[in-house]
């Protein structure tokens, strides 16, 4: 069984992205598309098609180059798709090594590079970023992830303490608690949280749900899954973790159920093929 495991890099990709890609920007003067019209073509992938056509006939328009990007990185996050990442990469690629770019286009590099496990050059950009504008929330949340993925956890928790949301700062602290051997405190700091509707809280709910799963937890942790999922039923990290927690349960109908039409994406489809090898056994 394929059994997520906390902390993994799965799951720091996760935490890396998803999380910069839709909470709201704090930093103090952070770099926005002049024209805002353009914004609303990443809607549809018609639009899509558009945007990179404009961007082909006008290849060093930064505006343009930020949106795809974004858009790109948005959809390698949704649909589990590297590819996206390596077009996220050609989009930028004229600003790529200009010490100069501006800190929203660094977050973006890094982003592309921590997906990649190119740890080192993704704290470069991201140290360069916070050099500049040492108040750069998702900056901030991005090294934090990859300072605890290296092992760093005090280096991480320094960063972690950064972070202005609580919820932010709580599960951030709780992750590095978990991982170094002290799984109760961690659980009883989650579930000291409020939740909301937003990415933050479903970020911490999901975190939780696989904390008390570990402690045994079945019943609460289920409660968790649910309450992550009523926040979003779509997002590839809360489905696959779930997902894990019914196969161990051997609720193999119930993951057929939860992953069905999301077969082309691949660490789904995966427990996908399990859940009906087991079933039909």
């Amino acid at each position: 069984m394929i059994r997520g495991t906390i902390l993994n890099s799965t799951l720091f990709r996760y935490f890396g992205l998803i999380l910069f890609l839709s909470l709201a920007s704090v930093q103090a003067k952070p770099y926005l598309p002049a024209d805002t019209e353009v914004l609303a073509q990443i809607n549809s992938s018609k639009k899509l098609k558009k945007l990179n056509a404009s961007l082909k006939q006008d290849p060093n328009n930064i505006d343009l180059a930020y949106l795809l990007a974004k858009q790109y990185i948005a959809l390698g996050k949704a649909q589990g798709d590297p590819r996206y990442y390596s077009y996220a990469t050609a989009s930028l690629a004229p600003w790529a090594k200009q010490k100069k770019s501006p800190p929203s286009i660094k977050l973006l590099l890094a982003d592309i590079k921590q997906y990649q496990h190119r740890f080192n050059e993704a704290l470069e950009l991201l140290d360069a970023i916070l050099l500049a504008e040492s108040n750069y929330q998702e900056a901030i949340l991005m090294r934090a992830a990859i300072y605890t993925e290296l092992g760093k956890y005090s280096r991480s928790d320094d960063d972690c303490r950064q972070l202005k949301d609580r919820s932010l700062e709580t599960t951030c602290l709780a992750l590095n608690k978990f991982h170094n051997g002290y799984p109760a405190e961690a659980y009883d700091d989650l579930r000291d949280l409020s939740f909301g509707d937003d990415q933050a809280s479903l970020w911490s709910l999901t975190i939780l749900a696989e904390i008390t799963a570990r402690l045994a937890k079945t019943v609460e942790a289920e409660r968790y899954y649910q309450q992550a999922l009523a926040i979003n039923n779509s997002d590839i990290y809360l489905l696959g973790s779930y997902a894990d927690f019914l196969l161990d349960q051997a609720e193999n109908q119930a993951v057929i159920d939860l992953l069905e039409g999301m077969e082309e994406v691949e660490s789904l489809a995966l427990r996908y093929r399990m859940a009906q090898g087991v079933n039909h056994d």
